[in-house]
């Protein structure tokens, strides 16, 4: 749907100081986007800081998503009292807590703020001035903008409306995704040229694949072990794609190196394939990401920065499902699942191990079908 009509906001022209806290992981944060930037629409002159992990906010500050970063480390309760004291040095007019965790509502009450927003949640009977509760037909970008239609009746009527239009968590039959709403889709992102940004040796490596090649990034790991498509199948279709002179750059954070070294011991050492697993920074991965024609990916962080670049995208689901509302939200995202098993979905998450022991919602996907797909969305 196309909107070229503004957003009905009731524009706040006065400066404003507002806080969001949001301390998931990369991926549900990236799902916060669509809701930063609606909320620089209406708070034209605000200062806007984010709450977030430790190591991932200097991205947001990167893409000007917000002004201020006040990072936690996770399982550091001082470190919760010691953000508090400082964004508390300031006043703030509203606070968004958009993690729901016990923790967050926690540090929720201790910051000063004249307007306090969130999800009402089991244990949050007191302290938020304004609460709604999670609609979970919703994708989470959506579920997340929710929040702002609390505070501006306008846009609530448009919300209402806009959000039961489509069923934006479904795929049509070629297996691509329902497109985003124009309205609360990524913004445009502009990123400087990896060349000046990426290690000088991470450079030369992705400087040596052939550059007549398409340049498809594989990221064969999740925070999830049931979330991950077999390393053998990914080896097996990275061989697929090295045959159709393809160029394959393995991507991954630290602690995934068994993955890259496991796949280049099965295709061996290629001039058209390299493996940047556990080299590069987040800021780094984009950058090279923004250099592919294809991101192939677990349901995880990185199909949904691929997504934020607008990137066509491959990604597996197996132990979740699209109805959850955590699907990639971009506009050229194809998910490949197996829908015939009454085993799935097996948890919100993901486990550590099959429920079942057999993890065939992942191994019952084959390289080959994988590859078709591969050559379909590429031509």
């Amino acid at each position: 749907m196309n909107h070229h009509h503004p957003i009905p906001f009731t524009k706040e022209l006065a400066s404003k100081r507002i806080v969001v806290i949001n301390t998931a992981f990369l991926g549900d944060l990236v799902l916060t986007i669509p809701f930063l930037v609606l909320l620089k629409q209406k708070f034209v002159q605000a200062k806007i800081g984010l709450v977030c992990k430790k190591g991932i906010g200097d991205f947001f500050l990167k893409l000007n998503l917000v002004d201020e970063i006040f990072e936690v480390q996770k399982g550091s309760g001082d470190a919760y009292s010691a953000v508090a004291h400082a964004i508390n040095q300031q006043p703030v007019d509203y606070l968004f807590c958009i993690h729901r965790s016990f923790r967050s509502y926690l540090l929720s009450l201790k910051i000063k703020a004249n307007c306090r927003i969130g999800y009402s949640l089991g244990f949050n009977f007191f302290g938020f001035d304004k609460k709604v509760k999670r609609n979970l037909k919703l994708p989470e970008p959506l579920r997340i903008i929710q929040l702002l239609a609390l505070i501006d009746g306008g846009f609530a009527d448009f919300f209402q409306t806009e959000s039961s239009d489509h069923n934006y968590n479904s795929k049509l039959s070629n297996h691509h995704m329902v497109e985003v709403p124009n309205w609360a889709r990524f913004p445009h992102v502009n990123l400087p040229s990896a060349s000046h940004e990426v290690k000088p040796q991470l450079m030369a490596e992705l400087q040596s694949l052939p550059q007549n090649s398409k340049h498809i990034a594989v990221f064969p790991g999740s925070v999830w072990n049931t979330k991950r498509w077999p390393v053998d199948h990914f080896a097996s279709l990275v061989q697929q794609l090295l045959k159709s002179k393809h160029s394959v750059i393995l991507m991954g954070g630290p602690g995934e190196e068994i993955y890259g070294d496991a796949i280049i011991e099965k295709v061996g050492k290629q001039p058209n394939v390299i493996n940047t697993i556990g080299k590069s920074s987040v800021w780094e991965s984009i950058l090279i990401v923004n250099r592919c024609e294809l991101v192939i990916a677990n349901d995880s962080a990185s199909a949904h920065l691929a997504a934020l670049l607008a990137k066509k995208i491959l990604v597996f689901f197996g132990p979740t499902v699209l109805d959850f509302g955590y699907r990639p939200w971009g506009n050229q995202v194809y998910v490949v699942e197996n829908n015939q098993l009454a085993c799935r979905p097996c948890g919100s998450h993901g486990h550590n191990e099959c429920p079942i022991k057999t993890h065939v919602c992942m191994t019952s996907i084959s390289a080959d079908s994988a590859a078709k797909k591969v050559e379909s969305i590429l031509n």
